[in-house]
């Protein structure tokens, strides 16, 4: 397989791809048989190592904009991969269209906390089914945060404070393309000075 033919997902690795050579009519006459091509299983695997490396470059340059507190570049890389009914779904199952978050990372209201100290996000599984795939992956964000409050303690004390949200995102093949179509997030885990909340 090229990597110009379309990835037809785990269904392939089962059922195998055939490509058929010679016309229709030369069959009806008899005069050639069309011949009968197998994929191997280790050429559709590596078509979805490509897969997978499309859609772990997205995430890698996701990463980058968000730690170098590129919003703006964010936005523009979302608007380029995501479909026109792209939304993110909370973790308390409110949606939010891509117009507003697109407006949100793009105004000057966004938070930009200049106490990040560190932003990771990890995939950690994609699986694909036909056209469709899901992206698995953790997001963590560490930052230095001063308890005005008593929050956590004492008044006025730094804490390391770490959150780590689970997110799925499922990705949809149009016209040959990944797209991405929904992103959604679970419960928040918290630690505090490493210990959880």
């Amino acid at each position: 397989m090229t990597r110009k033919q379309t990835f037809t997902g785990l269904y392939a690795v089962l059922t195998a791809t055939l490509t058929m050579s010679g016309s229709v009519a030369a069959e009806q006459t008899g005069r050639a048989r069309p011949s009968v091509k197998i994929a191997s299983a280790k050429s559709v695997v590596s078509t979805v190592t490509e897969q997978e490396k499309l859609l772990r470059d997205y995430y890698r340059r996701a990463t980058i904009l968000v730690q170098n507190d590129d919003y703006k570049g964010l936005a523009d890389l979302l608007e380029g991969v995501a479909t026109s009914d792209w939304t993110a779904t909370d973790a308390n199952g409110e949606s939010h269209p891509i117009v507003q978050q697109l407006q949100l990372l793009r105004s000057d209201t966004v938070l930009h906390p200049a106490n990040v100290g560190q932003y990771a996000y990890t995939v950690k599984k994609i699986s694909f089914h036909g056209d469709t795939a899901y992206v698995d992956a953790v997001q963590k964000k560490t930052t230095i945060e001063v308890d005005t409050e008593g929050k956590y303690g004492t008044k006025g004390k730094k804490h390391r404070i770490t959150s780590l949200e689970p997110t799925r995102d499922t990705w949809v093949k149009l016209l040959g393309k990944w797209k991405l179509r929904n992103s959604r997030s679970f419960r928040m885990l918290v630690e505090v000075d490493g210990k959880a909340r």
